[in-house]
């Protein structure tokens, strides 16, 4: 089995040198096609769930209120704002005082949307371990 595609800087890979973690030089020249098959299927559940998680985000949505309760945000988890509504008094306050009430209930809503996406990134993603380094990795810049 011959693998080739090319890295993230868009340079020609052909699978050949050190052998990487499987296969390769580095076991003889034999590709472990067990271990491609379970890295292909991973990928693939990855990507499924990549999708359903793109999908809850678009469907699940966070409402949040000014402190003053002045203003009302409806946010998807996605980040889009779904409805904006002013309480009855609203409009008879200070101009900047609204102002004030809208940009706070906005950013709660900010923060609220990427909170539950990260609910629902978590619920998910359950089984998976996470891609950060390990802790007693070098952390040298060079």
């Amino acid at each position: 089995m011959t693998l080739t595609g090319a890295t993230r800087d868009g340079a020609a890979w052909d699978g050949a040198g050190d052998g990487g973690a499987r296969g390769g030089a580095a076991h003889g020249g034999d590709v472990d096609e067990a271990w491609l098959e379970e890295a292909a299927a991973r990928y693939r559940r990855i990507g499924q769930l990549r999708a359903r998680l793109d999908r809850a985000a678009h469907e699940i949505e966070v409402t949040v209120r000014s402190p003053d309760e002045l203003v009302e945000v409806r946010v998807t988890a996605a980040g889009a704002i779904v409805d904006v509504c002013l309480a009855a008094g609203a409009c008879a306050r200070p101009v900047t005082e609204l102002a004030t009430s809208i940009k706070v209930a906005v950013g709660s809503a900010i923060d609220g949307a990427q909170w539950a996406r990260r609910k629902i990134e978590r619920d998910l993603f359950v089984d998976y371990e996470t891609l950060t380094p390990h802790p007693t990795a070098s952390r040298d810049p060079r």
